[in-house]
C-alpha cells in the first residue's frame, strides 16, 4: 500500500526533472526556483492525501490487502503512511538535483536513506518487532530529507518547507475525518466508503481556501502538467 501511494506521488516528480532539464537548455534558469517551488509543494500535498488515506482507513486496508491476521501490523502501517510525506519532499528535491548535474548528491541522498535504514531494521526489529521496520522507514526518511535539503543547490526555505508540510496534513486530516469517524463509529464499510470518496474534494476545498499554492505556482504546474500530456482528473486535483 505505502509502495502504491509512492507511485501516487511520484507523478508530479517525473513531470518535474525534465521541465527542469528544458528550462536550463533553453537558457531561463531564473525560473528554476519557481517550478522547483512549484512542483516541490505539489508532491507535498500528494504525500499528506495518500499518508491521511491510509492513516485513516489502516485496518479495512490491511484487511483488503492480506486478511484480518494481519491487524497486527496496524502500527507498523501507520509508522510507514507518516514517512511518505518526507519522501514527497526529498523526491522533488533529488530531482531537480539530477536535473542539474547534481547525480552525486542525489546518489548520497539514497544511499543516506539505505544506510540507516539497514541499521535501524537490524537493531529496532529485534526489541519492537514489526513496528520496528516502520521506525526503520519513519526515521531513515527523515534523515535523506534532511540530507537533501543540505546538498540541493536549489531548494525552499526550511520554514517554508515544513509549512507546506504542515498546511497540507491539517487539509488531508480534516478532508479524511469523515471517513475515520464512520469507521471508529462502527457503521458498514459502504458508508466508510462513501465518506472517503468525498475525502478529495474536501481536501482540494481546504487547500484552495488555506492557499498552499500561490496563484502563479498553480498555474505553472497546470501548464506544465498539460504539456506533458497529463488527463483532467489529476488536473481537477491541483487546488
Amino acid at each position: 500500500m505505502v509502495r502504491l501511494a509512492n507511485r501516487f506521488i511520484a507523478v508530479p516528480v517525473l513531470t518535474l526533472q525534465p521541465e527542469i532539464t528544458r528550462i536550463r537548455a533553453e537558457g531561463r534558469g531564473e525560473e528554476v526556483d519557481l517550478v522547483t517551488r512549484a512542483f516541490f509543494k505539489a508532491s507535498v500535498m500528494m504525500g499528506a492525501f495518500a499518508a491521511a488515506a491510509i492513516a485513516a482507513c489502516a485496518n479495512p486496508l490491511i484487511e483488503l490487502a492480506s486478511g484480518r491476521q494481519f491487524l497486527g501490523a496496524h502500527a507498523t502501517l501507520i509508522l510507514m503512511a507518516a514517512s511518505i510525506p518526507l519522501t514527497a519532499m526529498t523526491a522533488p528535491l533529488t530531482a531537480v538535483m539530477k536535473a542539474l548535474d547534481g547525480v552525486r548528491a542525489a546518489f548520497y541522498c539514497d544511499l543516506a536513506w539505505a544506510c540507516v535504514y539497514i541499521a535501524l531494521m537490524v537493531s529496532l526489529a529485534s526489541s519492537l518487532g514489526l513496528a520496528g521496520t516502520g521506525w526503520a522507514q519513519l526515521l531513515a526518511s527523515l534523515v535523506q530529507f534532511g540530507i537533501a535539503l543540505r546538498l540541493a543547490t536549489v531548494r525552499p526555505r526550511t520554514a517554508s518547507a515544513f509549512a507546506t508540510l504542515l498546511r497540507s496534513l491539517a487539509c488531508a486530516a480534516a478532508a479524511f475525518a469523515p471517513a475515520w469517524l464512520v469507521l471508529h463509529a462502527g457503521l458498514p464499510l459502504l458508508a466508510v466508503g462513501g465518506a472517503a470518496i468525498v475525502s478529495p474534494w474536501i481536501f482540494v476545498q481546504l487547500a484552495r481556501r488555506g492557499q498552499v499554492w500561490s496563484g502563479e505556482e498553480r498555474e505553472r504546474v497546470r501548464s506544465v502538467l498539460a504539456r506533458r500530456g497529463v488527463g483532467p482528473a489529476l488536473m481537477w486535483f491541483v487546488p
